[in-house]
């Protein structure tokens, strides 16, 4: 006796329309920031005010300059 081999078809579904949130400027302008470098030698975001690090913690080097947020950039 022969068996078939099974086949498996799922269709695929068509794709999300995303639709424009009111918060992409600024998420994008909070992502879009220089890293910084601690005295420990951990490279850190942009945004953290202290060191990632668990044991360190030191606060962001005064040199650090962050960007300012503007509703009306088109990032």
């Amino acid at each position: 006796m022969i068996i078939p081999i099974p086949t498996y078809r799922e269709e695929v579904p068509e794709r999300p329309v995303i639709k424009p949130n009111t918060n992409d400027n600024w998420v994008r302008w909070y992502m879009n920031c220089p890293t910084w470098k601690c005295e420990c030698g951990l490279t850190n975001f942009g945004r953290n005010e202290k060191c990632a690090k668990w044991e360190c913690k030191r606060p962001r080097p005064t040199t650090y300059i962050e960007g300012e947020y503007n509703e009306r950039n088109n990032y």
